[in-house]
């Protein structure tokens, strides 16, 4: 991958390690060694609740526990791989179903403060943060768009709790627009460069990247960017990732 011009991996841990009972110091250790020899760095991690389950922010409490002691575990995990942030995806877990916005933007922060506080206490390097992701209406009931996301960072005003951005995302909440970016580019501790589908990068109507990618320069955004992408072609990985790499190099460099 380092041959390709990328020079960061973005993790899910389900994806290295199958099960959280798979997951060992070592194992960590090892899994960090092989990227680094590789020429590549850690620098976050995804997919936070895939594959978990009784796990869940706006059902039982013992359900928003199990939730929230996860992240702490995941910030470890996440540090000891080198990586300084975790991106907060996980649809099937913030389901808010009958519960108003309001109500669930409430619980939310409240589970976003315990979070904080949790990471005061176990990140002595300070550096470790959750970044806020919204996801289209097709995924997810809450957290819909960026905008609401911002909103909830600039209400909790602690540095742990930080805003993310992504492609697919921005284009459908009609948020890809100078006006929104030059609030949030600064803010933003991660991109996700993607397509409606997370198939391969291209020119189309659909999400225009040479635009996002100028407006996120204009508005200085300055920190990592990931391709996030399916495998496309079982039998060609790195084909379909190389297309994404030139649209990438191409707009967002």
């Amino acid at each position: 991958m380092s041959d390709l011009g990328f020079k960061g991996l973005e993790v899910a841990w389900s994806k290295v390690w199958g099960s959280l009972h798979n997951i060992t110091p070592a194992r960590v250790n090892i899994y960090r060694r092989k990227v680094e020899a590789a020429g590549l760095r850690i620098i976050g991690m995804h997919s936070l609740y895939y594959g978990t389950s009784g796990m869940a922010l706006f059902q039982d409490y013992t359900a928003e526990d199990r939730a929230l002691h996860h992240l702490v575990y995941l910030s470890k995990i996440c540090a000891d791989l080198g990586g300084s942030f975790l991106i907060l995806g996980s649809p099937s877990v913030r389901r808010r179903g009958q519960m108003t916005t309001a109500d669930a933007d409430s619980r939310f922060s409240t589970f976003l403060y315990k979070l904080s506080d949790l990471l005061e206490q176990t990140d002595a390097s300070g550096t470790m943060r959750l970044g806020l992701e919204a996801l289209p209406q097709t995924e997810s009931d809450y957290l819909n768009t960026s905008k609401h996301a911002l909103r909830l960072v600039e209400h909790l005003q602690t540095h742990r709790i930080c805003l993310h951005l992504d492609a697919k995302s921005l284009v459908a909440a009609g948020e890809a627009t100078a006006d929104f970016l030059s609030k949030a580019a600064q803010q933003a501790i991660h991109f996700h460069v993607n397509q409606p589908g997370f198939g391969v990068l291209r020119h189309d109507d659909q999400v225009d990247h040479c635009k996002l990618g100028a407006l996120l320069r204009e508005n200085g955004y300055a920190q990592s960017v990931s391709i996030e992408q399916t495998i496309t072609n079982p039998e060609d990985i790195l084909g379909p990732i190389r297309k994404s790499r030139e649209i990438l190099a191409e707009c967002y460099a």
